[in-house]
């Protein structure tokens, strides 16, 4: 089979579909080329892996030395790029530029904010610089322009470079802390730096003598404007100051609830469980008197008069019957104390006794 082409377009590019012979076989082989397989010019160039590189727009970069407080590095035309490096050099003092972008040809501009290689930190002008080397990325897709204008100048030449490419990447991440101080303390300087470099100070996360991470405010300069409370064991009531904190690690002791058992007498059984405030967790009371009985519980620091004080809770256990009420995940909180006692009848002024001793037990698990 002889070498042929087939052609596309005639348009002079000589664009075709090609066959060839390559290898030791004598194969012969349909390709498509791309560019003029005549004279080979612009033809796509495939790698030794077989890939097709793929190689991005990068233009020439764009230079000017800032030498007064209104030099202009731009317009710079930034159609079809995605991301522009801006450096800085040189010997020079007291020079401040800012970053500017153009979505309408150059007609109007807006300020736009660049990433530093060194930091991270976002800015969108340079801030008083003298003699420093420094460089930011800033994005640009989807504007048409950009430029570096001076807004101020002291002395000396700041070299200024912008180098751009057609690669969309995130530059070095960013982060800016904002929003409203909390109650009570008067707003900072934005942001507040808790760890990190801020190209003065080196600053690191603070911690006790066990290497706890704790909390501290610093004004703008690094400054503790707070304190750190000493272990204490006041009573919060009496020192407002005192903040309580656990460990994810530490244990949590629970209180261990206490069980009182009473087995009734004939009578009205007027009982002081507790003499203090508390909570019950669960009471369980059984029956095997002839009739339905009431117990009723009270939020009093003593023994309740039956008949006068008013209960809180009236539990009726029917004849053979075992009654159990959980207080829950929190349990029934008596703010006073906790008492009970024992009557035949429901309504609360009822006095009426126990017809026999025995018959009904009562217990009360309680903290």
């Amino acid at each position: 089979m002889a070498e042929s082409s087939i052609t596309l377009a005639t348009d002079g590019a000589g664009k075709s579909v090609d066959t060839f012979t390559s290898g030791a076989s004598s194969t012969h082989r349909q390709v498509v080329v791309l560019g003029d397989p005549v004279t080979t010019a612009n033809v796509l160039t495939i790698n030794a892996n077989g890939s097709i590189p793929i190689q991005g727009l990068q233009p020439a970069a764009n230079t000017t030395s800032l030498t007064t407080a209104t030099s202009v590095l731009g317009p710079i035309n930034v159609t079809q790029l995605n991301v522009a490096t801006v450096s800085v050099a040189g010997t020079y003092t007291g020079v401040n530029f800012t970053f500017e972008q153009s979505t309408d040809g150059g007609t109007t501009w807006y300020a736009t904010a660049g990433s530093r290689t060194d930091t991270g930190v976002i800015e969108s002008v340079s801030g008083i610089l003298s003699s420093t080397v420094r460089a930011w990325d800033i994005p640009v897709g989807g504007a048409t322009h950009l430029r570096v204008r001076a807004t101020a100048w002291a002395s000396g030449s700041a070299t200024v470079v912008v180098g751009c490419q057609s690669f969309a990447y995130d530059p070095c991440p960013g982060v800016v802390a904002q929003g409203n101080a909390a109650t009570g303390i008067a707003p900072m300087a934005p942001p507040v730096l808790m760890a990190g470099w801020d190209a003065t100070l080196t600053r690191t996360l603070k911690t006790d003598t066990s290497g706890n991470l704790f909390s501290v405010l610093l004004d703008g300069a690094g400054t503790n404007k707070g304190t750190i409370k000493a272990a204490s064991v006041a009573a919060a009531a009496a020192d407002p100051a005192l903040v309580v904190s656990l460990s994810p690690n530490s244990p949590i002791t629970l209180p261990t609830p206490t069980t009182a058992f009473t087995s009734c007498a004939a009578s009205t059984n007027a009982t002081s469980t507790k003499a203090s405030a508390g909570t019950v967790m669960q009471v369980t009371v059984s029956n095997t008197a002839a009739a339905t009985n009431y117990v009723k519980f009270y939020n009093k620091a003593s023994a309740p008069t039956v008949g006068t004080d008013v209960p809180v809770l009236t539990i009726a256990v029917a004849s053979g019957a075992t009654v159990s009420v959980q207080g829950g995940p929190v349990g029934i909180r008596f703010a006073t104390g906790i008492a009970w006692a024992s009557t035949i009848n429901a309504v609360d002024s009822d006095t009426t006794v126990l017809l026999a001793a025995n018959t009904m037990k009562v217990a009360v698990t309680y903290i």
